[in-house]
């Protein structure tokens, strides 16, 4: 279904498809991350035992100052909200819930979009993945993968 905003910005700049993602827990800015870190992340993330599941997003809205134009969710990004804690413990820091709010962004634009209900958007959470995040040019590269259980 595709989604029309209404006095949507025509400037506003689309993010690539395969760039899309929900970012669960941040590590701060790093110039690179290296494979010892890698291995540490993979002993405590194998220790989860989570089956894949489903995450629905039902409003879309613009995030100031960023301007990124966002899908979010209520209850339906409960289960991205509890995925995020059981992360949080088995890499030993702190919860951030007070702070995480699950979406995914589909643009960059200058204009505020107010919050609006949309149709539905469900996506089926299969894999956990450590995305390096680069600015200049922007890009993702992914470092490492974490599949869950089918």
């Amino acid at each position: 279904m595709p989604i029309v905003l209404s006095g949507a910005d025509p400037e506003a700049r689309v993010i690539p498809w395969e760039r899309r993602h929900v970012s669960l827990v941040g590590f701060g800015p790093f110039d690179e991350i290296l494979p010892r870190q890698i291995v540490r992340l993979d002993a405590a993330l194998r220790k989860l035992d989570n089956p894949a599941f489903p995450a629905s997003f039902d409003s879309l809205m613009s995030f100031a100052p960023s301007g990124a134009i966002v899908l979010t969710g209520g209850r339906g990004v409960a289960a991205l909200h509890d995925f995020q804690g059981r992360i949080c413990d088995a890499l030993n820091v702190p919860r951030q819930a007070h702070s995480f709010t699950p979406h995914i962004a589909l643009a960059y634009g200058s204009r505020t979009v107010p919050r609006q209900v949309v149709g539905t958007v469900v996506w089926r959470v299969t894999e956990l993945r450590l995305i390096h995040s680069l600015r200049d040019p922007t890009r993702h590269l992914i470092k490492a993968r974490w599949p869950l259980a089918a």
